[in-house]
């Protein structure tokens, strides 16, 4: 019977030894694994999806942007009134 090979264990400590409650392990638990095309093509649909919704954003905050320049603009005409002879 031919003896079977196990695979290689990682040489990497990922014992409690080894966790930060923040950061995690120590290590990078993906570090053996080689991107392919199909993680290629979700990482560029994932751009894709966060480039739109960060248009969207940007016009919300354009226009909150605006109402807020317009309403300090308000508020300094009146504050200056109130010192003019």
């Amino acid at each position: 019977m031919p003896a079977v090979k196990m695979p290689e264990r990682s040489k990497e400590d990922f014992s409690d030894a080894n966790f930060d409650e923040w950061n995690g392990f120590g290590g990078s638990l993906f570090a053996g694994i080689k991107e392919d095309a199909e993680d290629r093509e979700a990482d560029s649909t994932f751009a894709n999806v966060e480039d739109y919704m960060d248009g969207r954003r940007k016009k919300k905050r354009d226009e909150k942007a605006r109402e807020m320049q317009l309403k300090f603009a308000s508020e300094q005409l009146s504050f200056q009134g109130k010192f003019a002879e």
